[in-house]
């Protein structure tokens, strides 16, 4: 995929534009949208007695490698999305080094010209893949499901009555084989009727067998072979198709993410009007602001305090990971720059070549760290200059208000998106008869 972006001014910020699509970057202003006092020096005064006891110049050990350079801020660039093919790395992910990473999160065209973007080593999404699914999908929703650590949610009621019948076709939940088991076991206990579909049109299958997947009431079950998974870790595999997305569905032009802990409450095309928009202007990624959390070192300080404040041992990842982005980062208020969002709810536009290159970034610096994606989210969104003070610096990035978030009080959201029914306490199989 390819396209071009042509920067010009356009009221006191740069427009950028392509056939796919529109990146506005907003004039500097100040943070908006911010319900979190003033941030205290690092780290955050609630989490600073079970953090490290080292200052912050002791944690920044990483050596300073050009970070900070915002590909899309700058003058006039071509951007260009080409995917690295498989025989450049070893893993399905690849290790890009860091030079690499940096003109890809700088959008040099060195590096969006083959980018890395998972696929680098067959598995069995490359099986998904072949199926050809969504073929005919204007929008494609999507979630997963491993370890049978979830329900299958059906969206309510009056969601699947406005949807579009042919919206409706598109839902894919991936699934390993205990929780297909689950699902299937859940189902049946249930008295829900299951049917079996077609997951593609004409020849797009060469085994037809293969292209016929199980519906569960709306979602049909995208198997996955167990035996040839990318990642050991069932939380990695499940960032495929989050993040992955424009490559396991390359005719789709929409894809509306929605974990497996949410019920949805309105038809994905709706919600894709309300907060993409159109293809001129539109937005190419929203996502719900974070409801709790503003910038990224608070992200760090909340996985601190409920992931590693008791097994220290276990977060040497997350000290490498900030150590790494404090090394980077030369301005020492550059954490007042980064939004936090939720990965919960994610919409994009398959199509546009900064989408792209946005999400094969994430996946990238996701794979480089440990298994918390919302820090590699945050620091990707500042590196390529489309978020600052706080807030969005380009109209492609929509970030969902918190009036929509599904926390909020439901007398004050002016629509309910989603609802949270939350995760089951731990992995569940089949009862044994």
């Amino acid at each position: 995929m390819c396209a071009a972006a042509l920067a010009t001014l356009q009221r006191g910020g740069a427009r950028l534009t392509n056939a796919s699509a529109t990146i506005v970057l907003l004039p500097t202003r100040a943070p908006i949208s911010s319900e979190a006092a003033a941030r205290e020096p690092l780290p955050a005064a609630p989490s600073r007695s079970v953090w490290p006891q080292t200052t912050l110049g002791q944690r920044r050990v990483a050596v300073r490698n050009g970070g900070g350079a915002a590909g899309t801020a700058g003058g006039s660039i071509a951007l260009r999305i080409a995917f690295a093919d498989g025989s450049r790395g070893g893993t399905f992910g690849g290790a890009s080094e860091d030079d690499a990473r940096n003109a890809a999160l700088a959008l040099d065209p060195s590096a969006t010209d083959a980018l890395p973007c998972g696929f680098l080593r067959a598995s069995s999404f490359d099986a998904v893949v072949a199926l050809g699914l969504a073929s005919h999908c204007e929008i494609v929703t999507l979630t997963a499901i491993f370890d049978g650590y979830d329900r299958l949610i059906q969206p309510t009621d009056e969601a699947l009555r406005r949807a579009d019948p042919e919206e409706l076709k598109c839902f894919f939940a991936f699934v390993d084989q205990q929780s297909y088991d689950l699902v299937v076991h859940d189902a049946k206990s249930a008295g829900t009727q299951l049917a079996i579909t077609t997951g593609t049109t004409g020849a797009a299958a060469a085994d037809a067998d293969a292209a016929r997947l199980t519906k569960v009431g709306v979602w049909q079950l995208a198997l996955l072979d167990g035996s040839a998974l990318p990642f050991r870790s069932s939380r990695r595999n499940s960032r495929v198709p989050k993040m992955l997305a424009h490559r396991l569905f390359p005719r789709a032009h929409y894809a509306l993410w929605i974990d497996s802990k949410l019920r949805l409450h309105q038809p994905p095309a709706l919600l894709r009007r309300m907060f993409l928009g159109g293809e001129r202007g539109g937005a190419v990624f929203a996502a719900f602001r974070n409801l709790r959390r503003d910038h990224i070192d608070e992200e760090r300080d909340w996985v601190w305090k409920h992931k590693c404040a008791q097994d220290v041992a276990r977060c040497a990842e997350l000290f490498g990971q900030w150590a790494a982005y404090e090394g980077e980062q030369t301005v020492p208020s550059w954490a007042q720059d980064t939004v936090a969002i939720e990965g919960s709810l994610l919409l994009q536009n398959l199509r546009a070549p900064v989408h792209n290159a946005l999400f094969c970034n994430w996946f990238n610096e996701y794979l480089r760290h440990g298994e918390r994606d919302q820090m590699a989210i945050s620091y990707v969104l500042h590196r390529m200059g489309l978020t600052a003070h706080g807030a969005n610096a380009t109209r492609s990035v929509r970030l969902i208000e918190h009036r929509y978030h599904y926390l909020t009080k439901p007398s004050d959201r002016p629509l309910t998106l989603v609802t949270k029914l939350g995760h089951r306490s731990g992995s569940r199989r089949v009862p044994p008869r």
